[in-house]
């Protein structure tokens, strides 16, 4: 099973491609996270994912939570 989050700013967009990961039995969605605090949030909280999908920019705001 590969374990992803999904990284997505955009409501839409973030549930068609749940969706269509939908359509894999060996993708499992283990997270939706719609910004950069609650990004830093969920990985500090939860075993890191075999893979993201991701169109979210972290840029350099990611570095004040390092």
């Amino acid at each position: 099973m590969i374990k992803t989050v999904i990284i997505e700013d955009e409501k839409p967009a973030s549930r068609k491609l749940e969706r269509m990961l939908s359509n894999f039995s060996d993708i499992e969605v283990v997270g939706k996270i719609e910004s950069v605090e609650e990004g830093v949030a969920w990985f500090s909280e939860n075993d890191h994912p075999s893979s993201s999908f991701q169109t979210l920019f972290w840029g350099w705001s990611v570095f004040r939570y390092l």
